[in-house]
């Protein structure tokens, strides 16, 4: 897949595209993405997904910051993209200048001028341009440039619309295997391993300790996770404590602690990435820290045995 910044001087044959933020990059995108490479395919053009660097309403509603954490940081995004199997990935500055643009205005200059497109493919509720209006329906203006469009259906689940939405408050409320289950993978963090108190190791339980790649990253609710940990490319089992750790911590500073099975190398300064599987428990303030010690023997146990379930 090759990425562009930006839109100018590009060299795409017969561009099929589809647009949008796609946060969460959902089994919704997934099958829009699907289509974009079928229509490509059938007129011998090449697949083309175009996005934004950063979330719209960081623009549009910077008042209100916790509207737009993000449930896919760009990296995450141009990796899940490339797997789908996309030609071209376009990535534009969303600027309070590019905010302003016409709905007419976009598809004449940019999606025809500057891309070229052939075709484009749009969800079942997909407006773009200032304000989300459009000038007349896309279909009919993009068809008098020689834009072919292509509206695709919902993806549904319990008979509603999958919608990043929808994701972003199951992840939020922790119901992550809910929200698994409409991503259509397990949802993932990543982060460079810093040095913490080393209370797990003194425990019993060695933790590696995750900084955020990405600060507006939304983190699913405090608790314990059973989870899949990736270093240097090799993939473990193990158990993440997720919040303040109110047994020990009189700071209340939230902390990523991942207990990692069957994993005894060095791990500080490396970058790792952790799926979440499960939820287990919530937090709990035990007594002391041999009460703890023995809670986490509990969820580590509970751990192995809900990885072994899903794998199997």
């Amino acid at each position: 897949m090759i990425v562009h910044k930006g839109y100018e001087g590009l060299k795409i044959e017969k561009p099929v595209i589809a647009l949008g933020v796609f946060d969460g990059l959902h089994k919704g995108h997934q099958k829009l993405m699907d289509r974009v490479k079928a229509c490509a395919g059938k007129i011998g053009g090449e697949s083309v997904i175009l996005t934004f660097d950063i979330h719209p309403r960081t623009v549009l509603d910077p008042d209100n910051s916790n509207l737009f954490l993000l449930t896919t940081t760009e990296e995450e995004k141009k990796s899940l993209i490339r797997e789908q199997g996309i030609d071209h990935l376009i990535i534009v500055e969303f600027t309070p200048e590019f905010s302003k643009i016409g709905s007419s205005d976009f598809i004449k200059n940019v999606l025809k001028d500057k891309i070229g497109v052939r075709c484009l493919i749009v969800g079942y509720d997909h407006r773009f341009g200032h304000s989300g209006t459009n000038d007349e329906p896309i279909e009919s203006y993009a068809a008098r440039l020689g834009i072919e469009v292509e509206r695709v259906d919902s993806v549904l689940d319990g008979g509603k619309p999958i919608s990043s939405s929808a994701i972003r408050d199951m992840i939020v409320k922790g119901e992550i295997e809910k929200a698994n289950h409409l991503l259509g993978y397990y949802y993932t963090i990543s982060g460079n391993v810093v040095s913490g108190k080393k209370l797990g190791q003194k425990l019993g339980f060695p933790t590696a300790n995750v900084g955020l790649d990405e600060q507006l990253k939304l983190l699913p609710a405090d608790g314990v996770y059973a989870v899949i940990t990736v270093v240097e490319g090799k993939s473990y089992h193990g158990v993440l404590s997720l919040g303040n750790n109110p047994t020990v911590n009189i700071t209340g500073n939230k902390s990523i602690e991942a207990h990692i099975f069957d994993f005894d190398g060095g791990i500080y300064g490396k970058k790792i990435s952790v799926s979440f599987v499960s939820r287990l428990r919530g937090l709990i303030k035990f007594k002391d820290t041999n009460e703890l010690a023995a809670q986490i023997a509990i969820d580590k146990k509970n751990a192995e045995n809900t990885l072994k379930r899903k794998s199997d």
